[in-house]
C-alpha cells in the first residue's frame, strides 16, 4: 500500500482535549485532496459513497461487500 501523507485539514483543528492523543496524530492512510468532500461535519467522519465502499472491500478482499459495509461503516443520516 502506498504510504500517504498527512491530512493537512487536521493541522487547523482545535485542540479541545489538551493532552490526549489525536486519532489522526500518525497521519490518515489515504491521499488527502483538500477538496473537503469525505471530511466536511463533525470531526472523526470520513463519508463514503457505495463505490468507494465496494472498491474498499475489493481491496481488503472481502468477497462480501455487505458483510465489509456492516463490519466498517455506519450510516449518519443519510450518509455513510
Amino acid at each position: 500500500m502506498k504510504q500517504a501523507k498527512p491530512c493537512l485539514r487536521t493541522e487547523n483543528m482545535s485542540e479541545e482535549n489538551v493532552g490526549e492523543k489525536k486519532w489522526y496524530e500518525d497521519g490518515l492512510r489515504f491521499q488527502c485532496s483538500q477538496c473537503g468532500d469525505c471530511c466536511t461535519g463533525a470531526p472523526g467522519y470520513v463519508w463514503v459513497n457505495q463505490q468507494e465502499i465496494e472498491q474498499l472491500a475489493a481491496d481488503l478482499e472481502y468477497a462480501d461487500v455487505e458483510e465489509f459495509e456492516d463490519k466498517y461503516v455506519r450510516k449518519v443520516g443519510i450518509r455513510k
